[in-house]
C-alpha cells in the first residue's frame, strides 16, 4: 500500500505541473487503442439528417483506399445515452475494418436530457437511411449494410433492428440490415428488476422518461417476432458483469425463439471499456469472432492479423478475471467529463489513492453521477 501511495503521489503531482494528463494515470494499466491513422480514406462530419444538429446529426466514414462495394459498418456510440462522441467510437475499429474490406462508419446522435425517447433512435435509423442511399460514393455497398453499438449504443442498435417502424419511418426495412454486433450492452428490457437500482433509474428516466409503458416499448425484447426480417445478431458481453450476462442472454433467448440467428458470447479479460476500445486490436479475441461473424454472412475472408505480443488468453483465471485491475483503469472507465476529472485529481491526491478510506469513497462518490457509481461498485475487485 505505501508503495502504491508513493507512485499514485508522484503521478498526481506530474498531473498538477502539467506533465501528464488524467489518461496517463490509466495508462499504467491498460494501453490506449491506436488512434485512427491516414491508411484508410477519411470523411467527417457529414451531415446524414436534413435540418439535424450539425453535430449530433453527423457521421464520419472511413473507407478502403480504392476498392469499391465494400460491405459497411455503422457504429452507434455509448455513454448512457447522454454523453459519448462518434470518435471516441472510431479509435482502433476505423483503421481495422477497412484493412479488412469494410467501410466504417461511426454517428452522432442527439443526446439525454436534451431529447428523450424515441428522438436518439430516430436519429440513428436516419443515419442508416442516409448510409444507405450515399454510400455507394464511398465505397460502399448499400445492400450490405450492419449495424453494431457499445453500451447505451449497443441498445439502439437492437431497438432500430428489432423495432421495424424507425427504419419504415425513412422508407426502410429490417431487411435492409444484414447482421447486428452488440457490445455489452445492458438495457435489452428496461422492465426488468435490475432497472429499480438508482444506479439505472437516472439514465433510464433522463433518456425515456418514467413512463414504464415506454419503457416497454423502447426494449428490443418486446419487439421480436417470428417473420419480421430481423437480422442475425452477434452479442457479446463481459464475462464478469451479472446484468449484462443476463440482458444479453434474454435477447438472445427471444431472437431464436423467434427463430432469428443468435450468437451470445462471454468476453473475458475485459471491462466495460476495454471490450470497446480494444476491439480491431491484433490478437484480441471479441474481434475474430465479429469478423468470423461478418465473413459468415458477407463471405468475405478474414485476413491474417499477427497476435499481439504478450496478449491475454481467452479463459479467464482468477488473477485477471477481466475486472479492472486498479483505481486509475476503473475511474478511467467511467467517461469523466473534465469537470469530474479535476474533481477526482483533487481527490485522489488528497487521499492519496486510498480507495479503502471511507471517506475516499464517499467523496469519488459524491462527484459520480448515479450511472458511473453502479458501474465504479461493479468493477471493484
Amino acid at each position: 500500500m505505501r508503495r502504491y501511495q508513493r507512485i499514485l503521489s508522484r503521478l498526481v503531482s506530474s498531473l498538477w505541473a502539467g506533465a501528464l494528463s488524467f489518461h496517463a494515470l490509466a495508462a499504467f494499466a491498460v494501453p490506449d487503442a491506436p488512434a485512427p491513422t491516414t491508411s484508410a480514406k477519411v470523411t467527417r462530419d457529414l451531415l446524414y439528417k436534413k435540418g439535424g444538429d450539425p453535430k449530433l446529426n453527423v457521421l464520419d466514414i472511413y473507407s478502403p483506399p480504392g476498392k469499391t462495394n465494400c460491405p459497411v459498418v455503422i457504429f452507434i456510440h455509448g455513454g448512457g445515452w447522454q454523453i459519448g462522441d462518434k470518435k471516441s467510437g472510431s479509435k482502433g475499429k476505423a483503421e481495422a475494418f477497412p484493412q479488412q474490406g469494410y467501410v466504417f462508419i461511426s454517428i452522432n446522435y442527439r443526446l439525454a436530457p436534451k431529447v428523450q425517447h424515441p428522438a436518439l433512435v430516430q436519429d440513428c435509423a436516419a443515419a442508416i437511411a442516409w448510409v444507405r442511399n450515399n454510400v455507394a460514393a464511398y465505397g460502399g455497398d448499400p445492400s450490405t449494410l450492419f449495424v453494431m453499438g457499445h453500451s447505451a449504443g449497443a441498445h439502439l442498435a437492437a431497438l432500430v433492428s428489432t423495432d421495424e417502424r424507425y427504419l419504415q419511418a425513412e422508407g426502410l426495412s429490417l431487411g435492409n440490415l444484414k447482421g447486428v454486433v452488440l457490445l455489452d450492452g445492458g438495457s435489452y428490457d428496461m422492465t426488468g428488476k435490475g432497472f429499480k437500482k438508482p444506479s439505472k433509474v437516472e439514465p433510464i428516466t433522463n433518456a425515456f422518461g418514467s413512463d414504464p409503458a415506454v419503457w416497454k416499448a423502447a426494449s428490443p425484447v418486446y419487439h421480436i417476432r417470428p417473420g419480421k426480417g430481423i437480422p442475425p445478431f452477434e452479442i457479446l458481453y463481459v464475462s464478469h458483469r451479472p446484468d449484462s450476462k443476463s440482458q444479453s442472454e434474454e435477447l438472445a433467448r427471444a431472437l431464436t425463439g423467434a427463430k432469428v440467428r443468435a450468437e451470445v458470447k462471454p468476453a473475458h479479460n475485459k471491462t466495460h471499456e476495454t471490450l470497446n476500445k480494444e476491439l480491431g486490436m491484433p490478437g484480441d479475441v471479441p474481434t475474430q469472432q465479429v469478423y468470423a461473424f461478418f465473413s459468415g454472412i458477407t463471405g468475405q475472408p478474414v485476413r491474417p492479423i499477427a497476435a499481439a505480443p504478450g496478449g491475454l488468453p481467452d479463459k479467464a483465471t482468477p488473477s485477471a478475471a477481466g475486472k479492472p485491475r486498479n483505481g486509475f483503469q476503473r475511474l478511467q472507465a467511467l467517461d469523466l467529463t473534465a469537470a469530474q476529472k479535476t474533481q477526482v485529481r483533487a481527490i485522489l491526491e488528497k487521499y492519496q489513492g486510498d480507495r479503502r478510506n471511507p471517506a475516499f469513497r464517499k467523496e469519488i462518490a459524491q462527484v459520480l453521477t448515479p450511472e458511473q457509481r453502479g458501474r465504479y461498485a461493479g468493477n471493484q475487485p
